[in-house]
């Protein structure tokens, strides 16, 4: 009986060390996704903005025969780059600036949409949200914030892992299953190419000469690659 009860536990133990074996690496850890920690050896830190990867959009907007440009900026961790996770949280750095504003218009952000989504020839993964940001400054006394050719706008869009959506979860791995397991980023790199950030700038635009305000729109659609593509590419 003693010995049949030693196997058994060596049994147990060996199965909980494949099965640990088994379990996919996250590829990350405490000194990737953190700033900084709370311990006993220290109480105040100096802390750095992360570096980032950024790309600037540039859009022609008119108003009344007049135009500018609204430059879109976006920023991506340099982890990151070439390396989109859709299992884990990533910050994602949304900003714009104009150029070649004219003297006698304003330009204020109303409002921002954001969303990542996934890219991939499979209509049961393509499409499917990652996260969604809705930003909304029409509350602001001036209907916005306020921007020129010298004073930009950023906020960071904090894209949670796709497990933590509970419609995209679902989405994936089917509705009413009884199988229902946590979603692998090797699961999703064999049928997606990446993800797409997809904003839409909502802007204010005063003219000084009419004193009317007028409502303009651009978006922006920016790839967000793995670095190696899809099997099925």
């Amino acid at each position: 009986m003693k010995k049949k009860l030693i196997a058994g536990v060596a049994l147990l133990f060996m199965a909980i060390g494949l099965s640990s074996c088994s379990e996919e690496k996250s590829g990350t850890d405490m000194s990737h996704e953190t700033t900084a920690k709370i311990s006993n050896d220290s109480s105040k830190v100096m802390t750095e903005a992360p570096s980032l990867k950024k790309l600037t959009s540039q859009h022609k907007v008119t108003v009344n025969g007049v135009s500018f440009n609204l430059d879109a900026t976006y920023g991506i961790p340099q982890s990151r780059l070439d390396n989109w996770y859709f299992t884990q949280p990533t910050s994602v750095s949304i900003g714009s600036k104009t150029s070649d504003l004219p003297a006698n218009l304003d330009v204020h952000v109303t409002e921002i949409y954001s969303d990542v989504t996934m890219i991939s020839k499979y209509a049961r993964y393509n499409g499917v949200r990652q996260d969604s940001a809705d930003l909304k400054y029409s509350e602001l006394p001036d209907g916005g914030v306020a921007i020129d050719n010298s004073n930009n706008f950023s906020v960071p869009f904090q894209v949670e892992g796709i497990n933590e959506n509970e419609t995209s979860f679902y989405v994936i791995n089917g509705y009413g299953s009884s199988d229902t397991d946590r979603i692998s980023e090797g699961d999703l790199r064999e049928y997606a190419q990446g993800g797409a950030l997809k904003t839409v700038w909502t802007l204010l635009v005063h003219d000084k000469k009419t004193d009317k305000t007028y409502a303009k729109t651009v978006q922006d659609s920016i790839g967000l690659p793995y670095v190696t593509k899809s099997k099925e590419d």
